[in-house]
């Protein structure tokens, strides 16, 4: 499948990195958010530094497999199954989030407030699956010598997603 299958690759292109620009503003929003979060009800450090270390194991832990699930499959339906599965979780963290009483979140030890921060870490991590499905349509839409501008664009959306979701989760956060 190289350009010449697609009347215009560009085009497809453009579509996918605007939508892998609200998907990835959506998963790092999360990440950036419950963290911010997390020390507010908590006022624990320890806290948010386990939160890192566990969305850092788990993004590390699921590169291999996610690369190759992208390798294997179609990715259109990869990106497809990794915005269902980010969505999954991040509808159980909402239920364990209503389900239970507010002052359970305050408690750094608490187990119900670890589950709720891993299904929202699992839901980011599973729109990296996303991410490398995007990167390998590169090779898939464009002859070589356009490869550079297309990984460029893939760049900037992913910088200008952090930048969005930085300053967004802060101000979230804040005026919660």
């Amino acid at each position: 499948m190289t350009s010449s299958y697609y009347k215009n690759p560009m085009k497809v292109f453009t579509g996918l990195l605007i939508n892998s620009l609200f998907a990835s503003t959506t998963n790092a929003f999360v990440w950036f958010s419950v963290t911010f979060w997390v020390f507010i009800e908590t006022r624990s450090v320890l806290a948010t530094s386990y939160i890192a270390g566990i969305y850092t194991v788990a993004n590390a832990l699921s590169a291999f497999f996610f690369g190759s699930v992208v390798d294997h499959h179609r990715k259109k339906p990869v990106m497809v199954v990794s915005s269902i599965l980010s969505f999954l979780f991040y509808g159980l963290a909402s239920a364990t989030y209503l389900s239970q009483d507010p002052t359970i979140f305050h408690n750094p030890g608490s187990p119900i407030l670890w589950l709720f921060i891993i299904l929202l870490m699992l839901g980011s991590v599973m729109g990296n699956m996303r991410n490398i499905a995007l990167s390998t349509t590169v090779t898939l839409l464009f002859e070589e010598e356009k490869r550079d501008k297309a990984n460029g664009m893939i760049g900037t959306v992913n910088g200008i997603s952090f930048a969005i979701t930085s300053v967004a989760s802060g101000l979230v956060i804040g005026f919660l």
